[in-house]
């Protein structure tokens, strides 16, 4: 996957400018930098672009909703209950 000569801007604030990367295919890239750098940002634009290519977010934070249980969580981001059973059973939680 190509990321070519991308700019993102919130209001007149640059974020990125001219900015462009490539991704191996079947590879674990890693993207690091400081708190508010565009981190998150680059990744939404990975996920906006994303029609062909399987991508996958790991944030180095906790990001549950804390009240709920762990079954209700992935529910909530997968949004399809039968998605959540294979995701499940994938785990080994009804095996």
């Amino acid at each position: 996957m190509t990321l070519n000569d991308v700019t993102i801007s919130y209001g007149n604030k640059k974020v990125y400018e001219n900015f462009s990367i490539t991704f191996k295919d079947l590879s674990i890239t890693a993207i690091l930098g400081a708190s508010g750098c565009g981190k998150t940002t680059l990744l939404n634009e990975i996920a906006s672009r994303n029609s062909l290519h399987q991508i996958s977010f790991i944030f180095q934070e906790p990001r549950l909703i804390p009240w709920e249980t762990i079954e209700k969580n992935i529910m909530f981001a997968l949004k399809r209950q039968d998605t959540l059973d294979s995701v499940l059973f994938g785990a080994g939680r009804f095996a």
